[in-house]
C-alpha cells in the first residue's frame, strides 16, 4: 500500500549547507514535510484562477479561427494534453522526491538543468507580471469612462494611477508565504470571471432570440456562412497557440501538491480544475463567438460598444478576476527571483572556496626558501 506520508526535501550532495537554504522559497519547512492545510475545494479555486486570465478574451476569435465544431472540440484537446502534463508533472514528482520544478531539474539533468529552469521560470512570470497590470489599467480607464459617463474627465495621468492603486492594493497578499493564504483571492478572482461570462452569455442570447439592440460587432452586423471547420494552416496556427497558454498552471500545481491536505486527491483536483476551466471557456468563446462571427475581434470587450452596461459589469469581474490573480503570478516570480539570487550566491561562494582550497595547497606544496640576512663579516 502506497504510504499517504510525504517526501522530505533530498537536496543533492554537491549542495553546500549554505545554499539549502532555498527550501525557504520552495515553501518547504526546512526538517519537516511540506505543509498540509489546503483542503481539495482550495486547490481547485487556485489552480483555477491561475489559469483564467486575460487569455479568456482572446478564445472567442481562437474559436472563430476553427470554426463553431473544430473550435470547441480543439478546445477540449488542448484541456485534455494540459490534464495528462499536469499528471505527468506529479507523477514525476512523487517518484523523485521532488518538491519543485527546479527540484526535478537539478536531479534529471543537474546543475545546468536547475539553472535553465529558473532562469525559464522567471522569464515567465514576470513579463506575465506585468502583462496582468497593464491589462489590468487597460480595463479599468474605459470602466472609470462608463461610470463617469464622459470619455473627457479623465486626465493622462489616469491609466498610470490606476495601475499603481491596483499594484498597491495587491501588495499584501503578493508577500504571502504559500498559495494557501490566497485561497479567499482564489475563489474570489474565479467567481468574477463568472460575472464576464455571464454578460457574454446575455449578448449571445439577445443575438439568437431577437429581442434588443444587436451588440455592435466592431462596427458591423452579424457575420454570414460561418465556417464549421478552419479553412486554412493559418487558421489552426492562430487558435492552438491561444488555446495552449490558455490553461497554463504547471508552475503552481507543484506548490498545490506539497500544500494539499490529501495528496492523493490531487489527481482528481486536477480533472476538476480543468473541467470546470473548459466548460467556462466554452461558455465565453462560443458565446463571444456568436455574437461577433467572423467579425470577432481579437479581445472580445471590442465587439461592444463602451455603453454597454452588461459588458461593463463584465469588464469590472475581469479587472477583480486579473487583480486577484496577480498574486498567484507574484508569489511563484518572487520565489524564482529569489533562488535565481541563491543559485548566484552559491556558484559565487564555491568559487571562493575553491580559489581559497588551491592557494592553500599551493602554500603547503611550495618550500619556503629563507630570506638572505645582512653579510657578516668586514669587507
Amino acid at each position: 500500500m502506497a504510504s499517504r506520508g510525504r517526501a522530505r526535501t533530498s537536496w543533492p550532495a554537491s549542495y553546500p549547507p549554505t545554499c539549502r537554504g532555498s527550501a525557504r522559497n520552495l515553501g518547504v519547512r526546512s526538517g519537516k514535510s511540506v505543509g498540509s492545510a489546503m483542503r481539495s475545494h482550495s486547490a481547485i479555486f487556485n489552480l483555477a484562477a491561475t489559469i483564467c486570465g486575460g487569455g479568456v478574451l482572446s478564445l472567442p476569435y481562437a474559436i472563430g479561427q476553427l470554426g463553431f465544431v473544430a473550435g470547441p472540440l480543439a478546445l477540449a484537446a488542448v484541456a485534455v494534453v494540459t490534464d495528462a502534463s499536469l499528471q505527468l508533472l506529479i507523477t514525476a514528482a512523487r517518484r523523485m522526491h521532488g518538491l519543485s520544478y527546479e527540484d526535478l531539474a537539478v536531479k534529471t539533468y543537474g546543475k545546468a538543468g536547475e539553472v535553465v529552469t529558473v532562469l525559464l521560470l522567471f522569464v515567465l512570470l514576470l513579463p506575465s507580471t506585468v502583462a496582468y497590470l497593464v491589462l489590468i489599467a487597460d480595463l479599468e480607464v474605459p470602466l472609470l469612462e462608463y461610470l463617469f459617463n464622459d470619455s473627457h474627465a479623465l486626465g493622462p495621468a489616469t491609466r498610470p494611477l490606476a495601475m499603481a492603486i491596483t499594484l498597491a492594493a495587491m501588495s499584501p497578499f503578493c508577500f504571502q508565504d504559500s498559495l494557501h493564504a490566497l485561497r479567499f483571492t482564489s475563489f474570489i478572482s474565479f467567481s468574477s470571471t463568472l460575472l464576464l461570462a455571464g454578460a457574454v452569455l446575455v449578448r449571445a442570447a439577445q443575438c439568437a432570440g431577437g429581442w434588443g439592440d444587436p451588440p455592435e460587432q466592431c462596427g458591423a452586423g452579424p457575420g454570414e456562412g460561418d465556417s464549421l471547420y478552419p479553412e486554412s494552416a493559418r487558421d489552426v496556427l492562430l487558435a492552438i497557440p491561444v488555446f495552449a497558454t490558455a490553461f497554463l498552471c504547471h508552475f503552481n500545481v507543484l506548490p498545490v501538491h506539497n500544500e494539499i491536505h490529501d495528496a492523493d486527491r490531487i489527481r482528481s483536483v486536477i480533472h476538476w480544475t480543468m473541467g470546470i476551466v473548459l466548460a467556462l471557456y466554452l461558455l465565453v468563446g462560443l458565446g463571444g463567438f456568436y455574437v461577433g462571427r467572423e467579425r470577432t475581434c481579437g479581445n472580445v470587450l471590442l465587439n461592444f460598444p463602451a455603453d454597454d452596461g452588461a459588458m461593463a459589469l463584465g469588464r469590472a469581474g475581469l479587472v477583480v478576476t486579473l487583480s486577484m490573480s496577480l498574486p498567484l503570478l507574484a508569489v511563484p516570480c518572487r520565489n524564482t527571483m529569489l533562488r535565481l539570487f541563491d543559485l548566484v550566491n552559491c556558484d559565487w561562494a564555491r568559487g571562493r572556496r575553491r580559489r581559497r582550497s588551491s592557494v592553500g595547497i599551493a602554500t603547503e606544496e611550495t618550500p619556503l626558501v629563507a630570506a638572505p640576512g645582512p653579510p657578516t663579516g668586514g669587507a
